[in-house]
């Protein structure tokens, strides 16, 4: 009995000394480092010496610098990201003027005065085209972008003719027409065709140096499914244009041939519309 009295003394005063250790280490702890450590181990002695100011200050200089080449690096893939859609933009816009340029030349029909069909692909009268019943097995006759009338009252149309053209036989540099439409008319029995007048006013420079300018009067039709348009020029100069327009008539010129008189006979010029 006794021997388990003393044994249990025993263990009482070890679990005491060890209360005792642990607590003068929280107090050296203490001493050492002016605050209660988070942990603090029988590692820990009063040799141990705290961070110095200008080391913390380093460090945090460095990752300053981190930071900012972080900033650096993410403000240059944004600029890149943004390039890249621009890109993509102008690619979009390319793929748009070789539809435009492309599709009317490589799928024309057979017969005179016909349309193909965008997506089904048979050949109707471009007179069937937006004329309020479905022809195509697509439906691309009667599609909005088919048959909105894209030629706006007031707005004007610029012609270039490079220097080679003969439809104005005086000139030696290229000419420049500004046309400008007045007024367009939509036949009640033919709503697919409109026709619409305006004037033109060209300039050049002639053979002698000379700047040249003067009017013409202009008469256009345009079969509004097949893209097709016939310009009318007269007055000091009788020539006739025709071209394709395009179905993103924004973002693409219209390309087309001018002809001697008023008809499709002789070509005296190829020509852009702006």
């Amino acid at each position: 009995m006794q021997t388990k009295y003393i044994k249990s003394m025993n263990y009482s005063v070890s679990l005491i000394t060890m209360m005792a250790a642990r607590f003068i280490l929280l107090v050296l702890c203490i001493c050492n480092t002016g605050q209660v450590r988070a942990s603090c181990d029988c590692k820990l002695d009063a040799a141990t010496t705290t961070i110095k100011p200008e080391i913390i200050n380093s460090r945090l200089k460095s990752q300053q610098e981190i930071i900012a080449g972080l900033e650096e690096r993410f403000q240059k893939i944004t600029k890149d990201n943004a390039l890249k859609l621009d890109r993509l933009k102008s690619t979009k816009g390319d793929v748009e003027r070789m539809t435009d340029l492309i599709y009317p030349q490589v799928n024309k029909c057979a017969k005179k005065s016909h349309l193909r069909c965008k997506e089904s692909g048979e050949c109707i009268h471009h007179l069937l085209g937006c004329d309020g019943v479905v022809d195509c097995l697509d439906g691309s006759d009667e599609a909005n972008e088919t048959c909105t009338n894209p030629v706006v009252p007031g707005h004007p149309y610029i012609a270039v003719l490079p220097k080679r053209q003969t439809c104005f036989p005086d000139a030696s540099s290229e000419v420049k027409i500004i046309c400008l439409v007045k007024e367009t008319t939509i036949s009640e029995h033919f709503p697919q065709v409109f026709r619409g007048t305006g004037t033109g006013e060209y300039s050049f420079k002639d053979t002698n140096g000379r700047d040249v300018k003067g009017f013409l009067k202009i008469e256009l039709t345009h079969f509004v499914a097949s893209g097709e348009m016939i310009w009318n020029y007269s007055g000091d100069y009788k020539f006739r244009g025709y071209a394709f327009l395009p179905y993103f008539l924004e973002s693409s010129p219209l390309i087309g041939y001018y002809y001697h008189g008023h008809d499709f006979k002789e070509v005296c010029s190829n020509a852009v519309w702006h």
